[in-house]
């Protein structure tokens, strides 16, 4: 309404501009940082579960941070007790953690935490 008013069509676009860069900046850092943890895990994986799967592990990871061990298995491919073994080992070196304790037939839940702090990222 106050640029049909004034006639301050680039006053307006000025301000949206400025406020598309602002927002561009600010999805850099949570970008580089997946970068950087993405590249961190290419490296520390494959030496924690000492498997061929590292590339499925690691890419499962990414794709969903928050699973089922049953989920884990599947997207992955990796046989059922193959998978459990590598979520022990991936647990025990804290890359990922138990968030819901499974029960009888329901699975356990995991997060890969790093990843998801990246992603609640809010910025300043």
């Amino acid at each position: 309404m106050q640029i049909s008013k004034s006639g301050d069509l680039d006053g307006w676009i000025s301000y949206f501009l400025n406020a598309i860069s602002e927002q561009a900046l600010q999805n850099i850092i949570p970008a580089l940082q997946v970068v950087a943890l993405y590249d961190e895990m290419k490296r520390t994986i494959p030496h924690v579960i000492r498997s061929h799967n590292s590339v499925d592990v690691i890419d499962t990871l990414f794709d969903r941070p928050i699973f089922s061990s049953t989920d884990f298995a599947a997207k992955s491919a990796i046989p059922p007790e193959s998978a459990k073994k590598i979520l022990q080992k991936l647990r025990n070196a804290g890359i990922i953690e138990i968030i819901g304790e499974g029960k009888g037939r329901m699975p356990a839940i995991y997060q890969f935490t790093r990843l998801m702090k990246i992603a609640e990222y809010e910025g300043d």
